[in-house]
């Protein structure tokens, strides 16, 4: 037996190290899927998911059947849930195995395209790609249909080299069948595949095979038509697009396959450009058959061109067809996840393309150099975007440990109801978000709530501001009932009506105790948040049957003091995060138990926007109650035109820190009245300031950086800009103390712009 020659041994050793570099690929993506899992708050398409999981599986598969989306992934998720239970961490870890193995996948389908090296690039760029790590940390389907899909691309690959494999064939159906049952738009994929396979084979003349191909699609169609026959009897006719702009569209998609970046698409022209240029030397050094082997696999190459090539181009023109509004099933609006499905397409073709463009002096090193450059831009702005908040998180366990069982929930109101039952999973009842509110009609809608109650937990969120400024919910149950209890936590409320002279022992429930709650003996105690930024508001939730003082610390830092009543059973006390950085020990001293350690605290302290220098402002002395001054402001130049967008900038001097949520508010207010709105605004932006009102120090500056839009409807004039600050949960405006001439007024005109096509004059005050 002769010896193995040395270039067998080096590229049996080239080979081991790639695929050890493949396996730390894996471990790299796997690690950056579970980064800050569970610290991003639930939104609303992720609160709908837990909503529906919830039901069982026929209940699941007649919702899904009249809504967007086929059941299996609810099926699945449901399944989990009931093994492990439910939170943020727990529910988004199925999408991460999902993503995980999308990764996994791109190994042998790199490998059988252009060897270990295609694998590693496809590989690595999926793991570090900010759109794939991004949709295997949701509560969604996405991750999962974009996987069945690319296995079904590999399976087809598979079939084609041998035919004769029932494996293969097999696989290919299951798969494919698994993605349409996971997501519709997995069909894009379908329409790919036979978009390269179809024109290939008859070219080909390989009829046989186009008939077995025919039977797979066959296949494909039986499997679905049982779920397809049954939704059709309940899909709905309706629409959510809204217009938008082809340049756009091309702009987004090229943006999200280069960078991962969904919003903000300015920002990243460099690397859109950087990649652009690279994919067009690569891809056509490849197109122009630099260095490649056209002798032995020239057909097999050719074809696998064409596939990747549909896949990479059909997810772009049937997005953007789907999104045309039309009179027929549902059409939704223009929306960046659906191009998710480009994204194996495009990671094969650049690794492929890099390999094989073997003339190309330094283009493995460009490569690598373009992959890791986009990660450490795109990925650390990502992660901080990661933060869990306490919307309804306390106030969800708060009801589902004290709410007796003679106590209806009314949730005021339902403008983002799915984030409120991801939270609580009992019944409740919701006020139309869009519902004009009158005593009469809430006898009509409250009525027979109250009248089989013992009493009512209202839960407001910001909207009932907006939908209800008279407060007819509320003046309603006030004369009904009385307000035993009231919680406040961040921009939400929780009150208990209860019935006059109806007698309320303590309440807490022994069914369900969430995982924040430490058990302290008589007492019960927990914070939902173990990360928190400057100004973030949470609350300690405290369950008992005696009355006790308390008193909450972060290390030497006195947090909270309060007393615990006892007569509800369980109370919110509300916290707002100092202006600390660090890692600190959450102590709790309630009664006369003693100290004891709820956990640990990462405080991380909200850095402050920039400020201007000396005469970059126009200087003002306009100074609200309580401190808040503005030192100066500088507006945009124009034109200022219907539909636009005006730059305002605003220098500010915190007073005092606030106890409440202040929002900040410019309005553009004509000289003609606007009769859609009912009032003279043709324009306006309302948000709370970068530094939140609750984590003010006195003295403290900031700039605030806005751009205000100004409607497309806006007839030609000159405008008012109208400044001022009001409570978020109460709608009620801060009142001016200086200048005099302004002392008591609720908000004042910062300047004039002149609204025109192409022109714009600007008088300031």
């Amino acid at each position: 037996m002769s010896p193995p020659s040395s270039g067998n041994m080096n590229r049996k050793s080239t080979g081991s190290l790639h695929a050890f570099a493949c396996i730390l690929a894996l471990w790299l993506a796997w690690a950056l899927r579970l980064l800050l899992l569970g610290d991003k708050s639930i939104w609303w398409d992720e609160g709908w998911t837990v909503w529906t999981i919830r039901k069982g599986f026929s209940e699941i598969a007649r919702w899904t059947a009249a809504d967007t989306h086929p059941p299996l992934y609810f099926w699945l998720l449901s399944g989990w849930r009931a093994l492990v239970g439910e939170g943020e961490w727990l529910l988004r870890f199925p999408s991460v195995g999902a993503g995980l193995l999308m990764v996994a996948v791109a190994v042998p389908v790199g490998k059988r395209l252009g060897g270990w090296k295609a694998a590693l690039g496809a590989a690595l760029l999926l793991a570090l790609h900010r759109f794939a790590i991004r949709w295997s940390q949701e509560i969604r389907m996405y991750a999962l249909a974009a996987l069945f899909a690319f296995i079904s691309v590999w399976a087809l690959m598979a079939w084609l080299e041998n035919p004769g494999r029932r494996k293969a064939a097999w696989g290919y159906v299951i798969s494919t069948t698994l993605a349409l049952y996971t997501l519709y738009l997995s069909g894009m994929t379908l329409v790919a595949e036979n978009l390269a396979v179809f024109p290939w084979l008859i070219w080909k003349r390989r009829w046989k095979l186009l008939f077995r191909w025919s039977t797979l699609q066959g296949a494909i169609i039986g499997l679905l038509a049982p779920w397809f026959l049954y939704a059709l009897q309940h899909m709905r006719t309706w629409s959510v697009a809204e217009p938008f702009s082809p340049a756009h569209y091309l702009w987004l998609w090229s943006t999200i396959l280069t960078t991962g970046a969904p919003a903000y698409l300015e920002r990243y022209i460099p690397l859109v450009a950087g990649w652009s240029l690279f994919a067009l030397i690569v891809l056509g050094a490849i197109l122009a058959g630099i260095r490649m082997d056209f002798r032995a696999k020239s057909e097999e190459k050719t074809f696998y061109l064409g596939l990747f090539l549909c896949c990479l181009l059909v997810p772009l023109g049937f997005v953007y067809l789907l999104s045309i509004p039309r009179g027929f099933l549902y059409t939704p609006r223009l929306e960046a996840r659906y191009l998710l499905f480009s994204l194996p397409a495009f990671a094969l073709l650049m690794a492929w393309a890099v390999k094989e463009a073997k003339p190309l002096m330094g283009r493995e090193m460009a490569g690598a150099f373009l992959v890791l450059a986009t990660a450490l831009w795109v990925l650390p702005e990502y992660y901080a975007g990661r933060h869990l908040q306490d919307d309804y998180i306390s106030i969800g366990a708060m009801l589902r440990l004290t709410r007796a069982e003679d106590e209806g929930v009314v949730l005021h109101t339902d403008m983002d109801w799915p984030v409120f039952a991801a939270h609580y999973p009992g019944e409740w009842v919701g006020i139309p978000n869009a519902q004009p509110l009158s005593q009469e009609w809430l006898d009509g809608y409250l009525g027979p709530l109250w009248e089989r109650s013992g009493g009512l937990w209202l839960v407001q969120n910001p909207d009932a501001l907006r939908a209800d400024p008279g407060r007819e919910v509320t003046r309603w149950l006030e004369r009904r009932g009385d307000k035993v209890a009231a919680f406040r936590v961040g921009p939400h409320t929780l009150t208990l009506y209860r019935k006059r002279d109806l007698e309320r022992k303590p309440f807490i429930s022994q069914e369900v105790v969430p995982l924040f709650l430490n058990d302290l003996g008589r007492y019960k105690a927990g914070i939902p948040l173990h990360r928190m930024r400057t100004g973030d508001e949470t609350a300690l939730l405290v369950c008992g049957s005696e009355p006790a003082s308390l008193i909450l610390s972060l290390g030497d830092f006195e947090w909270l003091s309060g007393d615990f009543k006892g007569s509800l059973g369980c109370e919110l006390f509300p916290l707002v995060a100092p202006p600390l950085s660090g890692r600190y020990p959450v102590m709790l001293r309630i009664g006369e138990k003693g100290t004891v350690k709820l956990g640990v605290m990462e405080l991380e302290k909200l850095p402050l926007p920039q400020t201007y220098g000396p005469g970059e402002m126009i200087r003002t002395s306009f100074e609200w109650e309580g401190g808040l001054r503005l030192l100066g402001y500088k507006l945009g130049e124009g034109p200022y035109q219907p539909g636009g967008k005006f730059k305002l900038a605003m220098h500010w001097q915190a007073g005092r820190p606030e106890q409440v949520r202040l929002v900040l508010f410019v309005h553009v207010l004509g000289e003609v009245y606007n009769a859609s709105q009912g009032n003279f605004l043709w324009g306006q932006r309302d948000a709370e300031p970068a530094l939140p009102s609750t984590a003010w120090l006195p003295g403290q500056g900031w700039v605030e950086e806005w751009e205000v839009p100004i409607l497309p409807s806006a007839p030609s004039g000159r405008y008012k800009l109208e400044l001022g600050w009001y409570d978020m949960a109460t709608g009620k405006r801060l009142p001016l103390v200086e200048p005099e001439d302004v002392a008591g007024a609720d908000s004042i005109i910062l300047a004039e712009i002149e609204v025109r096509g192409t022109t714009a004059d600007l008088r300031k005050r």
